[in-house]
């Protein structure tokens, strides 16, 4: 369509329903994506529950040494964090992509990319 004569800035067409197949395909590999890191995080705080409490054998008497209080500092701070900071994102990151999807894969949504009224083949 060319709108005032200027075909300067003219690109092609979409065909709307595979452009919405194609972004709605790449919000399920960011959606996987999602539950990857997500699945991460639960290993990584599993491992920093192991680290804080890691202790070493004497070599004097082979008794066990205490953990580092230091490291129980750490792995605490780290591991209410992870948990705090990254999971909420995780969640927030999900529920933003549902409301992605409806906003703009759907005829009912507020920023709909295809077209009510013209359609091309």
């Amino acid at each position: 369509m060319i709108a005032g004569n200027d075909d300067t800035e003219l690109q092609p067409l979409v065909k709307g329903n595979n452009l919405v197949a194609a972004f709605e395909q790449l919000v399920s590999h960011v959606d996987a994506l999602n539950g990857i890191v997500d699945s991460f995080l639960m290993s990584q705080m599993e491992f920093n529950g192991f680290a804080t409490s890691h202790f070493h054998i004497s070599p004097g008497f082979g008794a066990p040494t205490p953990p580092s209080p230091t490291m129980i500092g750490a792995g605490i701070s780290t591991a209410t964090r992870q948990l705090a900071q990254t999971k909420a994102s995780l969640v927030t990151n999900k529920a933003n992509l549902v409301t992605y999807k409806f906003n703009y894969f759907n005829p009912a949504g507020s920023n709909y990319i295809n077209s009510r009224y013209n359609n091309t083949n």
